[in-house]
């Protein structure tokens, strides 16, 4: 076989979807073993394929297929650098564990990383090199980024503006499922628990809140007036819902900040978690499970929230999506200690 017969070879795997971008080739001894050719008409193939942008020879690792869009996406900036963005001053644990996942899936693809802490607007000649970036909330790095092509997608928040691509949790969906877990124990009355806060996650608990209402429909049951919490303001608005003639059966709060906060201050107030109510929050956040008792939640994977969304932005740098694309990662209902089955 020659070398223009194993170019072609390889060059028709990878059009036709054998080898798709991402995947890494045999290696050339194998390549050499399989098809009776020499090291060198292997290594020679390979080479034009690498200048027309098809594959890609990472030095200790193997050749990769990269793909036409990609190619030139890295070719155009000069690196393969991806920023993981974190708008708040600080990274919690839940942060450095997202990020620990991406960084996985990133380097799989032969993608360099660093995060930034903070969101605030960087300086032009920071920006180059820059091939793309994973931001958590809306911020002003973020809108930086736009204006200067650099492209985003979003992990874990609803972007403000919707024509950025985002890969989120389902959260509506986790709420409804959530709801019918609270109903199949034998709670009627149960309430939704949001909090007063920004544009953004206005946005995002309205998402939420709408999943209370679906499932609060599928279970034939009267949605109720949304419990406005902030562990300084509203407090006695709260107080009198825990304590008087109509307390509900049950809350749902909209993540499980606002579920443990909530757990305190019942405390504080003489209740007992799930006695007197049951509790359940969203996320499946660290405080969830070193409160006590532990709050039930609704979780989803790191991991697989980590690859749909590094996924999601090789698409976009190699072109396959040009329109704003939004993704979901299925959420699962975890029983813990702050329910409990009601017998009616």
């Amino acid at each position: 076989m020659t070398i223009c017969e194993f170019e072609q070879m390889l060059r028709k795997w990878v059009l036709a979807g054998k080898y798709v971008a991402g995947d890494k080739l045999p290696s050339l001894r194998a390549l050499c073993e399989e098809f009776s050719v020499s090291y060198v008409t292997a290594q020679k193939a390979i080479r034009n394929l690498e200048k027309q942008g098809l594959l890609e020879t990472r030095r200790g690792c193997g050749t990769y297929v990269v793909g036409r869009g990609m190619a030139k996406a890295m070719q155009s900036v000069g690196s393969h650098e991806i920023l993981f963005v974190c708008p708040t001053d600080r990274v919690d644990k839940y942060e450095l564990e997202l990020y620990q996942h991406l960084q996985m899936s990133l380097r799989k693809l032969g993608f360099l990383d660093r995060m930034v802490i903070g969101g605030q607007q960087m300086k032009s000649k920071e920006l180059d090199g820059i091939a793309g970036a994973i931001v958590t909330h809306q911020c002003t790095l973020s809108e930086q980024f736009q204006q200067h092509n650099i492209p985003i997608v979003y992990c874990t928040s609803v972007p403000v503006d919707a024509s950025i691509s985002s890969v989120n949790p389902d959260f509506q969906q986790g709420c409804a499922d959530a709801v019918r877990y609270l109903y199949d124990c034998g709670h009627q009355t149960i309430l939704f628990a949001t909090a007063l806060s920004s544009e953004a996650e206005i946005q995002t608990f309205g998402i939420r809140e709408q999943g209370y209402r679906d499932g609060m429909e599928i279970c034939g049951l009267e949605a109720q007036k949304p419990l406005l919490w902030h562990v300084q303001k509203n407090v006695n608005d709260v107080k009198k819902t825990l304590l008087g003639n109509h307390r509900p059966d049950a809350i749902l709060a909209a993540n499980d900040v606002i579920a443990v906060e909530i757990l305190q201050f019942a405390q504080e107030l003489g209740l007992h978690i799930p006695d007197d109510i049951s509790l359940m929050g969203l996320e499946d956040m660290l405080n969830s499970r070193i409160s006590r008792p532990q709050v039930s939640t609704v979780g989803y994977s790191q991991n697989e929230l980590a690859e749909k969304t590094v996924n999601l932005l090789w698409e976009v740098l190699d072109g396959v999506v040009t329109d704003m694309c939004h993704k979901k990662v299925s959420m699962q209902v975890i029983p813990r200690e702050s329910t409990k089955t009601i017998i009616r």
